[in-house]
């Protein structure tokens, strides 16, 4: 910061100094001119001179067209370069979509094939094992199902029971049930020791 501050001290002093040295001749000579009387013929050949001088110089800027010409073609390379712009940012919203629908899409292939995975690796006897609980739920409910439902017929005449079920179908029911269940066990086990 200071090595720039002391950069610009000395330019300024030197813009300042050569700006004096320039006013200090030009009034020199404004002043002789002025000392001076000029005759008819010198006025006359300097007015000739200041009007030749003038009409022979040459612009030393750019014409107004050729700058024209250049702010216009900077305007259009402007204005094409917020088109693609745009373009490049609608595809950039297009992309990030996909991108999205894309994570989403594999991700829900991704739970669907940890669960085929799952089902898989687990072993058979898993599956006989929770078929046969279901089973047994089954054979439970339909157990207390019919005990429930054997009661005395509520019949007219002489066929009125004097029991309310026969002992050899409660003994077979009872027999087929532990049989059942038997079965179960042993497949089960069976499977299990493998």
């Amino acid at each position: 910061m200071w090595l720039m501050q002391k950069v610009l001290l000395i330019m300024l002093i030197t813009l300042v100094s050569s700006k004096r040295d320039n006013h200090r001749g030009q009034p020199r000579n404004q002043e002789r001119k002025a000392d001076r009387i000029p005759t008819s013929s010198e006025e006359d050949e300097g007015i000739n001179l200041y009007f030749a001088r003038n009409i022979s110089q040459s612009p030393t800027t750019t014409s107004k067209p050729k700058q024209d010409e250049i702010v216009e073609k900077f305007i259009e390379s402007l204005v094409a370069s917020e088109k693609y712009y745009k373009v490049v940012e609608s595809l950039e919203r297009k992309l990030r979509h996909l991108e999205i629908m894309f994570n989403e899409r594999s991700n829900k292939m991704i739970k669907h094939l940890l669960e085929i995975r799952q089902l898989v690796k687990s072993s058979p006897s898993e599956f006989l094992e929770i078929a046969l609980r279901s089973m047994n739920a089954d054979l439970e409910k339909l157990r207390n199902a019919i005990s429930k439902s054997v009661t005395h017929p509520k019949l007219r005449g002489k066929y009125l029971l004097t029991r309310p079920y026969d002992p050899r179908v409660k003994e077979g029911l009872c027999f087929s049930g532990v049989s059942c269940m038997y079965v179960i066990f042993f497949i089960t086990s069976y499977l299990q020791n493998r």
